[in-house]
């Protein structure tokens, strides 16, 4: 089967500026230069004949195209469309990236749960910006914080205690069984550890009916 055709976005040396013919498609050395010139496919569809220099460039390209493409699918999980948002953002800010639009989808999903008295919802937007926040190995056990306080407001009217179910690491499992009241819980939540060692804490609340 016949590849697809490409298109080249430089047909010269990127060394010495000598045109190429044929244009190559994986590494090789110019025939006028003797340098190894990378082939590679960009986030735009196009190929670059490119310098060993170039090549973090490219993959920083990559990077950017690649966490763009998860951010908008993320909004579109909101219901929220993502070119209308990022427009009004940059119309404030043309600075503002895909992932300040998902920050701006998600806020604006918390504040409206809050409204509602919703706290599923809230806790859902409050633990995804914490771990977009690990993931960006940014403090993020504050936030975390912020959506246990809205798990124990959801389990209030259930149960007065909730019980600590810890993982196994060493810090955490110390904990595991106790009994907290979940009026005092909420305005300072145990959980999460933030020196867990698992990195994300994976405790969790129970309610307690016992």
């Amino acid at each position: 089967m016949a590849s697809e055709p490409r298109t080249y976005a430089n047909t010269a040396c990127p060394y010495c500026s000598v045109a190429l013919n044929p244009l190559p498609k994986a590494k090789k050395r110019c025939p006028a230069c003797g340098q190894s010139i990378y082939v590679r496919s960009g986030p735009d569809g196009l190929t670059y004949l490119l310098q060993v220099g170039d090549l973090p460039a490219l993959e920083a390209a990559w990077a950017e195209h690649l966490e763009s493409r998860d951010y908008r699918a993320k909004v579109a999980e909101l219901g929220v469309d993502f070119d209308t948002l990022e427009a009004d953002m940059r119309r404030r800010n043309p600075a503002s990236k895909p992932r300040d639009v998902w920050w701006s989808a998600v806020d604006a999903q918390i504040l409206d749960a809050l409204k509602r008295s919703d706290w599923p919802t809230a806790q859902a937007g409050y633990f995804a910006h914490a771990q977009d926040l690990a993931e960006h190995d940014q403090p993020w056990a504050e936030v975390a914080r912020a959506g246990f306080a809205m798990m124990l407001r959801h389990y209030l009217g259930e149960a007065d205690r909730v019980e600590i179910l810890a993982c196994d690491c060493r810090i955490c499992l110390p904990g595991h069984g106790r009994l907290l009241p979940i009026a005092a819980e909420i305005l300072a939540p145990t959980l999460p550890h933030a020196d867990c060692e698992r990195g994300w804490c994976a405790c969790n609340y129970l309610p307690s009916f016992a």
